[in-house]
């Protein structure tokens, strides 16, 4: 948070702080600002940009919460946060909810908890919109998948609300009353981060209320996650505006916290991208194919809007092998077709590596993370045990790792042992590994025997981890 710390110290926004109704019975913050006697102001002066308060926001979750229940002796893997506006002439919600649990197993269920903020501030039509998804989805209520949220309306800052100077055009370009659209939406994505920020979870996904879902879609993330080999602040599962972005939710509360004092100056998407610069991600780090996709035409601010994402796919197949598959790098040599890039043959979630022009000598590796041993390896080729782009002939070697560090991580011991060059339809399955490898395996490589007039789809490789040692 280094790079931020610097940004409230030096940044050049000059905006003074306002003082809001934040404080009260629906909301707080550790500091007490507004307890202590002192004006919001003179408690804040030395903080800038961000203003105040500089405690952690923290919801009232029992006036928020207006369906669901709190576990919190359960540790999820991910929170979900979705916030919503009736839309006038359409409601995707339910269809949004409906996949996103579709595509998930009953395993999957205890890792997994979706927020859906009601932002509307008509009370009456908050009542109604909740009481109507208590009722479809009252069995994922009951086993704590599902919370339905609100906000107090004290939550909005005092200008927001009542100072119509605040919400011209200024720096959105805009209209006035797309600018507001824009305010609200980066005060409510406030909200329900601050809300998410205090369940029990590792990491946060940002979508909207009217997306369409890829199966397997949580072990795409787990994937994605695993495949990362430098750190980063946020990972985009979605290339359309702040739909698919995950956090961990250890950082949430501080951009709940931006997002807040920053309302006015760009709209959401456009803030997510400035907190990640600031913390030194530039690039977007994009999951092809895309898990997400918009769907909807008719937006909550009453215009249409048909964007879509080129990335987004649905693979319907399922793993055939299912191999344990920990974690590792996966690269290549050969040329990429599209966005199937090589770590997708490789994750547990549905995908293919398909592979352009390969030649002789061409490389597909696998390094895992630490060394394993392996029992069984499998590499299968081509689309539904169709003859059409299989490989026919290569060559599977493994390595240990290397005594010594590259550039401070260790890398694969230079001397491979081949353990097959037989395929039998596209299909190398070697067993009984754990026999004849003696040592813990670091790497793995696929060589082109020769050069190959077809393409080759790498439909799934699956490695499965000796149990014996």
């Amino acid at each position: 948070m280094s790079a931020l710390r610097a940004f409230q110290e030096k940044s050049v926004i000059a905006r003074p702080p306002e003082k809001s109704s934040i404080a009260g019975d629906e909301y707080e913050e550790d500091d007490d600002i507004y307890g202590s006697g002192q004006t919001a102001p003179d408690r804040c002066s030395s903080l800038k940009p961000l203003g105040c308060p500089y405690g952690k926001f923290k919801v009232k979750k029992k006036y928020a919460l207006m369906y669901g229940h709190i576990l919190e002796k359960r540790k999820a893997f991910i929170t979900i946060g979705i916030p919503t506006i009736k839309r006038i002439k359409a409601n995707y919600i339910e269809a949004t909810i409906t996949k996103l649990i579709r595509h998930l197993t009953p395993d999957d269920y205890p890792e997994v908890v979706i927020v859906v903020f009601l932002a509307d501030f008509d009370p009456e039509i908050r009542s109604e919109r909740a009481e109507s998804l208590s009722h479809t989805f009252s069995k994922y209520i009951e086993m704590g998948l599902l919370q339905i949220i609100q906000s107090p309306r004290s939550f909005y800052p005092n200008a927001f609300l009542y100072n119509s100077k605040e919400n011209e055009g200024g720096s959105f370009n805009k209209s006035k009353k797309l600018t507001r659209w824009h305010q609200k939406q980066s005060l409510d994505y406030s909200y329900l981060m601050a809300y998410c920020s205090h369940l029990s979870a590792k990491y946060y996904l940002q979508l909207d209320d009217d997306v369409d879902t890829a199966p397997h879609y949580l072990a795409a993330i787990k994937d994605f996650i695993n495949q990362q080999a430098r750190s980063w602040v946020s990972l985009d599962f979605c290339e359309l505006g702040s739909i698919g972005k995950l956090y961990l939710v250890s950082e949430i509360n501080l951009i709940a916290k931006f997002a807040y004092f920053m309302y006015r100056e760009q709209p959401i998407d456009a803030l997510f991208r400035f907190y990640n610069s600031i913390n030194m991600q530039i690039e977007s780090r994009l999951r092809t194919p895309s898990v997400f996709q918009h769907v909807g035409y008719y937006s909550s601010n009453n215009k249409t809007q048909d964007v879509k994402d080129k990335y987004f796919e649905i693979i319907e197949t399922e793993r055939e092998y299912r191999g344990d598959n920990p974690p590792a790098i996966v690269t290549s040599t050969m040329k990429v077709f599209k966005q199937h890039t090589p770590e997708l043959c490789y994750g547990k979630s549905p995908g293919y590596f398909w592979a352009a022009n390969p030649q002789k000598g061409d490389t597909l590796l696998i390094k895992f993370h630490v060394e394993h041993r392996i029992k069984r390896l499998v590499v299968a080729t081509g689309m539904d045990k169709s003859k059409k782009d299989i490989l026919p002939s290569a060559e599977i070697r493994v390595s240990g790792t290397a005594a010594q560090k590259v550039n401070g991580e260790y890398v694969c011991h230079k001397n491979f042992v081949t353990v097959t060059s037989e395929f039998i339809d596209g299909v190398a399955d070697c067993n009984d590994l754990d026999r004849p490898l003696d040592f813990p395996v670091k790497c793995i490589k696929v060589i082109i025997s020769e050069n190959q007039n077809s393409w080759i789809i790498f439909r799934e490789i699956a490695v499965f981890l000796s149990r014996n040692h």
